[in-house]
C-alpha cells in the first residue's frame, strides 16, 4: 500500500517544488488533482508551497512506477504529509519540530562525514577517533556519543538497503526521517562508493558454515523496503555489487575447503563460470566435492540475516531440478559483518518454498 511516509528524498521533493515553480501554483494542483491548501503551507527559497500537494506528487518523482499519490488517499495535516514534510527538513508553517530534531545544517556534515570515513576504513593510518574529531568540529552542537549514535543509525539505514555498513560501529534502527532522506540522496549523488563490495571480515573456512534455517513465512522475511530513486537502476547495481562480490568470496571458500581436505587438485580446476563465461547456465561457480564429484554451485548473497528469503530465477530452479544430484545453493548471510553461510543441495522445488515473485508480460 503506497505510504506518503515511504517518501524518503530531498531531492525528489525539490524537483516537485521546481516543477511547481513552472507550472505555476494552482496549474500544478488541477494538474495533480490537489485543492489548494489554507493551511500547512510550505516555505523554501523564499517561495510557498501546497504542503500536501508537494509530498502527494514528489512520491511520484520517486516512485515514477507507482507515481504521484491521490489526494484523497492520505491526510495532509501536520501529523500526516505536512509533519512529514517538515521532517524531511523543509520549513512547513504551523509545525514545529522538538528542539533536540537533528537539522538539516547539522545531518548533511554528518553524513558526508559517515561516507568519508566509510572510504577510508581500509586505508593505512585510518583512524576513526580523529574521524569523530574532525566530526565533532563540523556540528559542534552536538556532543561525539551523539554523533557515534547518528552513525550507527546510517549503518542501519544501509542494512536495510542490501548495502555494507561502517566497520566498528553498530547499527541503531529508528532513524530520523531526515537523516534517511540525506542518506539516500547522498548515494544518488555518490554511487561509487559501493563500486567494491567487501565482506567485513577476512578468511575463509569451515566453521563459517551453519544449518540450513528452519521454516520461515516468506512474507515475513524481509522488512519494508525503502526506495532510492537514483539515476541508474539502484536495486539492480546494487545487486550486481553485493552478487559478484559474494560470488568472489564463495569461490575463495570452496577453494580452501578443497585445499584444507587435501584436494588441492581440486581447487585448482574451480571455475566462476558467471565470471568467465557470464549469466545464463543457471549457476555461478563449478566445483566438486572432496571425492571428486563435479558441482554446479549457485550463490545468493545478502548483508541480513540466516532467515532472510531471496530471489531465483526460472532458469535457476529447471537448472537446480535437472542437475539435481550435483546442484548446490550456497546462501552467504552477514555478508558485511562476519560472513557465514549455508549449502542447499539438490532440487530447489525440494529444498525451499517457491512463490512467483515476477512475471513475463505482453499486450493481450
Amino acid at each position: 500500500m503506497p505510504d506518503y511516509k515511504d517518501l524518503t528524498s530531498r531531492k525528489a521533493v525539490l524537483a516537485t517544488m521546481a516543477r511547481y515553480d513552472e507550472m505555476g501554483g494552482q496549474a500544478f494542483l488541477d494538474a495533480y488533482g490537489y485543492g489548494e491548501a489554507s493551511l500547512y503551507l510550505a516555505h523554501h527559497a523564499g517561495r510557498t508551497y501546497d504542503s500536501k500537494a508537494i509530498v502527494g506528487v514528489a512520491y511520484g518523482v520517486q516512485y515514477p512506477d507507482h507515481g504521484p499519490l491521490v489526494a484523497g488517499s492520505f491526510s495532509g495535516g501536520k501529523g500526516h504529509a505536512a509533519g512529514h514534510l517538515a521532517r524531511l527538513g523543509f520549513e512547513v508553517a504551523g509545525v514545529t519540530l522538538p528542539e533536540e530534531h537533528w537539522t538539516l545544517d547539522e545531518v548533511e556534515p554528518i553524513v558526508a562525514r559517515f561516507f568519508a570515513m566509510f572510504a577510508q576504513q581500509d586505508a593505512a593510518g585510518y583512524s576513526q577517533s580523529e574521524h569523530l574529531k574532525l566530526a565533532a568540529g563540523e556540528v559542534p552542537s552536538r556532543k561525539i556519543s551523539a554523533i557515534s549514535r547518528k552513525i550507527s543509525n546510517i549503518n542501519a539505514i544501509l542494512l536495510e538497503m542490501d548495502l555494507p555498513p561502517l566497520g566498528r560501529f553498530g547499527n541503531s534502527p529508528n532513524a530520523q526521517t531526515l537523516l534517511r532522506a540525506v542518506v539516500h540522496d547522498w548515494i544518488t549523488n555518490h554511487e561509487e562508493i559501493f563500486g567494491a563490495v567487501r565482506p567485513g571480515t577476512a578468511g575463509h573456512d569451515a566453521s563459517r558454515r551453519t544449518a540450513p534455517p528452519e521454516g520461515q513465512a516468506l512474507e515475513t522475511v524481509r522488512g519494508k523496503r525503502r526506495a532510492v530513486r537514483v539515476d541508474f537502476d539502484a536495486v539492480d547495481a546494487r545487486n550486481r555489487l553485493l552478487g559478484r562480490a559474494g560470488e568472489a568470496w564463495a569461490l575463495a571458500q570452496l577453494k580452501q575447503e578443497l585445499i584444507d581436505a587435501g584436494r588441492a587438485d581440486l581447487a585448482a580446476r574451480t571455475v566462476w563460470v558467471s565470471d568467465v563465461l557470464g549469466d545464463g547456465l543457471g549457476y555461478d561457480i563449478a566445483s566438486f566435492t572432496v571425492d571428486g564429484s563435479p558441482i554446479q554451485v549457485e550463490v545468493k548473497t545478502t548483508n541480513g540475516g540466516r532467515a532472510a528469503s531471496f530471489l531465483v530465477s526460472a532458469n535457476e530452479v529447471r537448472t537446480s531440478v535437472e542437475a539435481a544430484e550435483s546442484f548446490v545453493l550456497m546462501r552467504i548471510y552477514d555478508f558485511a559483518g562476519e560472513p557465514r553461510y549455508y549449502n542447499l543441495a539438490g532440487s530447489l522445488e525440494k529444498t525451499c518454498r517457491l512463490r512467483p515473485a515476477s512475471y513475463l508480460a505482453a499486450p493481450a
